[in-house]
């Protein structure tokens, strides 16, 4: 019998990339191609999906080489990561679509809007193709409807400066202005 074949990283959603080990390049999750891995739960999955579906592209990647930010994205991702595998493992996911963001920790929603801050500098990059900054465009207006609430801005300015190691990242990325419907 053949494995299906798979398209994206069942782990992060990004676009599958393996290295040697047969793990992704993004979340560094091992990768099956049978089916039974789980998806990190919304937001940290189109987030990390988005972040991927950018880096992908050679006119982000030429912005995140030119900057030095190619390992602080690593980091954040990782970050990513591990908040949507904690909620996950946890058992505090109940459906994978509507997942309520106060299940997060605080550093972890700080995170979260730091991404959302990294895909809004990568979406307007020179030379990304059209189809792309449109799709992003509606991942970032639902990112920011959650992260917009008073809950959320509150518990991130309260988690600031955020966790050490992803606090340069922060120093170079300026705050987007969030998108409203």
């Amino acid at each position: 019998m053949t494995e299906p074949r798979v398209e994206t990283c069942p782990n992060c959603g990004a676009p599958l990339s393996l290295d040697a080990k047969r793990q992704c390049v993004f979340c560094r999750a091992h990768i099956r191609t049978d089916g039974e891995s789980e998806g990190a739960p919304s937001p940290a999955g189109a987030i990390l999906r988005t972040i991927g579906m950018l880096i992908s592209e050679p006119a982000a990647q030429r912005v995140v080489e030119a900057q030095g930010l190619s390992d602080s994205v690593a980091l954040l991702s990782d970050a990513v990561v591990g908040a949507g595998q904690r909620v996950r493992d946890g058992g505090l996911v109940l459906s994978e679509r509507a997942v309520d963001i106060k299940i997060y920790q605080p550093a972890e929603v700080w995170t979260f809007n730091l991404a959302a801050d990294l895909i809004a500098v990568l979406v307007v990059v020179p030379n990304l193709p059209k189809a792309k900054r449109v799709a992003v465009r509606d991942v970032l207006m639902r990112l920011d409807a959650g992260l917009g609430t008073h809950w959320c801005r509150s518990t991130i300015g309260n988690a600031a400066p955020g966790p050490e190691p992803l606090q340069g990242l922060r120093e170079v990325l300026p705050h987007r202005k969030p998108l409203r419907r």
